[in-house]
């Protein structure tokens, strides 16, 4: 890949670049990690806002205590009005109502009780959102460069497990997770192999399935297994449908069956490794739009400081595993580079590797 010898090139990957730092602006405020996906209203402050929105908040033209507070949890905006503006527009359009209903009959938050309990350094308890909480509530949906987050509000109080463990969280019950699970529940049938446990919700939805006939679950940690047999598989409805067999993904990578699902990672970050090292054989993978999206951001800032300030790529790049990537791509012309930084040309140019 020699790029930098071709002047038309070059300034075509710069224009890219500046287009995706712009459409970038707002979901580096919004969506980054160090926010928690999570903005609180004042319930007082709340109050004109929801009566003017009875029907879909979208309608709503001025977002009072919503844009402070957005302002607030999004970093200091106070000292940039044009970014601040941005934000209170920016929320005007994706931001809608959680239907209570939504929550109320998923078969796991209806179905499945998950007590307070602790196996090793691993342990499952109840957490909550108070009223006027605005989260992150499914994969931002990609639009040609731009990415797009959508918020929902929670009116009423909103209790949901989680599964925390000595690296962090392992697994939450969200209306995150449930719209982000919702294609690969959809896509499962027969014998099924999910990798990865988590607080079992995504083999719980899946065994609920008529078309499936087994699912076995791949897991590292004994401790996860020990508590999802303790608490959660005797909860199920076909528990003689599940096999959770212990061990890490490398090992059993040679697992065969109709129906292959990925999820043994928290989120985008996690996820890119093990995506590019993964071998691509059928299957769907927790966050693959918001893995996408990351390794495309990636690869364009390698290739800013490529371009801009550096001898080598070698001494540009911010991560090594998508440096090896990008080094493979071959780049000949305009088409191909804006054919890869479409996320399916992106996809496909995985999957050959």
């Amino acid at each position: 890949m020699e790029i930098r010898n071709n002047s038309t090139m070059r300034r075509e990957i710069k224009k890219l670049i500046t287009k995706k730092k712009e459409k970038d602006m707002l979901s580096s405020y919004l969506i980054e990690e160090e926010h928690e996906r999570v903005i609180s209203l004042d319930v007082k402050e709340t109050e004109s806002f929801l009566k003017q929105c009875e029907k879909r908040l979208p309608h709503f033209q001025n977002p009072g205590a919503l844009v402070t507070k957005a302002a607030i949890a999004c970093g200091n905006l106070e000292a940039n009005p044009l970014m601040k503006n941005y934000v209170s527009f920016y929320m005007i359009e994706h931001l809608s109502r959680t239907d209570p209903h939504f929550l109320q009959e998923n078969p796991y938050l209806k179905y499945i009780q998950t007590p307070d309990t602790k196996v090793g350094d691993y342990h499952l308890e109840k957490v909550a959102y108070e009223p006027m909480t605005i989260i992150l509530d499914e994969e931002p949906a990609v639009d040609g460069l731009s990415i797009a987050p959508h918020f929902t509000l929670l009116e009423d109080r909103f209790q949901f497990p989680i599964l925390i463990g000595s690296e962090g969280l392992i697994g939450a019950v969200t209306p995150f997770e449930i719209h982000a699970y919702q294609q690969m529940i959809g896509q499962a049938y027969g014998q099924v192999v999910i990798y990865g446990l988590k607080l079992g919700y995504l083999p719980y939805m899946v065994h609920l399935k008529n078309d499936v006939d087994h699912i076995t679950i791949i897991e590292e940690r004994e401790e996860v297994i020990d508590l999802f047999y303790k608490q959660i598989l005797p909860q199920f409805d076909h528990p003689e449908k599940i096999t959770v067999m212990k061990g890490r993904y490398q090992d059993h990578s040679h697992m065969s069956g109709d129906c292959l699902l990925y999820d043994q990672y928290q989120d985008q970050h996690e996820g890119l490794p093990f995506y590019l090292s993964a071998p691509h054989h059928q299957g769907y993978y927790y966050l693959e739009t918001s893995i996408l999206e990351q390794l495309r951001r990636l690869m364009l800032y390698d290739l800013e400081g490529w371009l801009e300030h550096q001898e080598s790529i070698d001494e540009a790049l911010i991560d090594q595993q998508v440096g090896r990537f990008l080094k493979q791509l071959k780049i000949k012309d305009q088409r191909s580079l804006m054919r890869l930084f479409d996320l399916k040309g992106l996809k496909r140019e995985i999957t050959k590797q």
